[in-house]
């Protein structure tokens, strides 16, 4: 679905041969759209976003960019370099808070959290609901623009019902689960924390651990033998403002 939406954007010959250098992955498609829409709202050049925000997409997953034209090329590095180091020093660039804000929604959707993600087994999908949920949690402190804070506040209440249907989906499983938020020494965190396994209580293990870029926070279960968790970057430690 991401990858269609690409296309509706990519007017030019270089904006659909970016996009196309993202094809395999939806997430990516979804943060360059959302870099267009971003810079409608904040009178920033739609497509210098789209491109800066695909780039960094790029970037994280080692993709690379198919040269972009000169007048482009300059926003777009910088922006790269600013928002990639956005967790020791606050953006000053337009098009870095358009990055990284852009990031920060697609993580929120519901696109994100199960079109983009399809297949994934539980932990993957806790996973996923992890970061949506921690985002939304913290969009407060973590998103730059104003455009992206009004978004933000149409995703949010979407996000929360989407963990609700989840734990009611997983109760009817066997399990018992229910949305936790808490605040960790990086950040809020918020996620869908398993109580109870079809066989028996959850046996849960937390894990705070600082890295290089960020705050790891990582959330571990024993459950009917098994071992299933997830971690995440809590996304304050992401983000300098």
């Amino acid at each position: 679905m991401a990858w269609d939406t690409v296309l509706m954007y990519a007017r030019e010959g270089w904006m659909r041969r970016l996009g196309e250098a993202l094809k395999g992955s939806g997430f990516a498609s979804l943060t360059a759209v959302y870099g267009y829409r971003l810079c409608e709202g904040e009178g920033c050049d739609p497509t210098v976003g789209f491109a800066s925000a695909a780039a960094y997409a790029a970037e994280r997953l080692g993709v690379p960019v198919p040269e972009l034209p000169r007048h482009v090329e300059h926003h777009v590095r910088r922006a790269v370099e600013e928002a990639l180091e956005a967790y020791i020093r606050s953006p000053s660039s337009v098009y870095a808070q358009v990055v990284l804000d852009a990031e920060a929604l697609a993580h929120m959707g519901v696109l994100g959290l199960v079109s983009l993600r399809a297949g994934e087994d539980l932990g993957g999908l806790l996973a996923a609901m992890a970061r949506a949920m921690s985002f939304a949690a913290a969009s407060d402190y973590v998103l730059y623009t104003a455009t992206a804070k009004r978004l933000a506040r149409t995703l949010k209440p979407h996000t929360l019902a989407a963990a609700k249907w989840l734990c009611e989906e997983l109760g009817s499983l066997g399990f018992r689960a229910r949305p936790r938020t808490e605040t960790s020494s990086g950040g809020i965190v918020s996620y869908i924390d398993l109580e109870r396994c079809p066989c028996g209580e959850a046996v849960k293990s937390i894990y705070v651990k600082p890295q290089r870029e960020c705050i790891l926070y990582r959330v571990e279960y024993s459950c009917c033998g098994r071992s299933l968790g997830f971690e995440l970057c809590t996304p304050e430690s992401t983000r300098m403002k």
